[in-house]
């Protein structure tokens, strides 16, 4: 909805009027423009990410297969959910990989980490099946506690488990506290109506 107003907007600014109804190819290229330039700076800043994590003819090789995913091209160029859904998610899986990849000197890397925070956050304002988020980030922030706690040889116990548990909890509840403020501040309805505007999602996804 913001990237579709922020087209009409656009639209608007260069005098094309809305048309009616199943006419006006001129106006709804500028309602998808928006969401074209989103998700091709999503490919550009996932290969950045990328090259965190991989060698750098890797990162190339996987920018490339992004960029060229029919899938993505496809619905890029429609005032549409599911490409934004997927840019948005795979950015928050990167950077939550680039902010523990170095977990065995520290659990986290808090600016990456916030940013896989807002782009989970904007991917839940986006589409219901980024809830799926949540319960990974908590399984890669327990990976990398896990990483970082030394074990000095002892076998897994439960004092062991406890530390790793603590260790992620911060990060975790950090991420999540960065979700929620994102999902707060750019979806309105939330500001007037909280519990309408949830009730709706809910009944929409079941």
């Amino acid at each position: 909805m913001w990237l579709g107003s922020l087209g009409r907007w656009v639209a608007e600014s260069a005098n094309v009027p809305a048309p009616a109804p199943g006419a006006g190819a001129t106006y709804l290229a500028y309602l998808r423009f928006p969401l074209a330039v989103v998700n091709a700076l999503a490919v550009g800043l996932g290969y950045i990410l990328l090259l965190h994590l991989v060698r750098p003819a890797t990162a190339l090789l996987a920018g490339i297969l992004w960029a060229l995913a029919p899938f993505l091209i496809a619905h890029s160029r429609l005032l549409h959910l599911d490409a934004l859904l997927t840019s948005l998610t795979t950015l928050s899986l990167l950077f939550l990989l680039v902010a523990t990849r170095s977990a065995a000197a520290k659990p986290v890397t808090w600016p990456a980490l916030c940013g896989s925070a807002v782009c989970a956050g904007l991917a839940l304002l986006t589409k219901a099946p980024a809830l799926i988020l949540l319960p990974l980030t908590a399984l890669v922030l327990l990976d990398a506690s896990w990483r970082a706690t030394p074990s000095a040889g002892a076998p897994f116990n439960r004092a062991r488990l406890i530390t790793i548990v603590r260790r992620s909890s911060l990060p975790f509840g950090l991420w999540l506290a960065i979700v929620l403020g994102t999902v707060i501040s750019f979806w309105p309805a939330l500001w007037v109506d909280p519990v309408g505007a949830i009730g709706g999602a809910i009944g929409e996804i079941s």
